[in-house]
């Protein structure tokens, strides 16, 4: 996934991890019968909030990293498919809340 900063600068990572909608399939969630209006809230570890969109939800590249360029990450990192904006990713996932 290719994310750009605050400052304009891009970079390319891999990562590696489960897609989240397998994951709230697994936690009983009919992932197909999501409504429009479907937000996914996650909480970091510091306390930053973000919210994300059905079409986020449902993507294929949506994805709970555990790795990233083959690195294992301390902790939980939320990889939003198709968003470039590096304040869509949340760092040290510790909630998850489907409204």
């Amino acid at each position: 996934m290719t994310t750009i900063n605050s400052f304009g600068t891009s970079k390319t990572r891999d990562y590696t991890g489960v897609r989240v909608k397998d994951v709230l399939s697994k936690c009983g969630v009919n992932v197909q019968n999501l409504g429009a209006g479907a937000t996914l809230t996650l909480t970091s570890d510091d306390g930053y909030t973000q919210s994300y969109s059905r079409e986020i939800i449902l993507s294929d590249k949506t994805l709970l990293a555990w790795k990233e360029d083959a690195q294992t990450l301390a902790a939980l990192r939320m990889c939003p498919g198709g968003e470039t904006d590096t304040n869509m990713y949340v760092k040290g996932v510790v909630s998850i809340t489907l409204n």
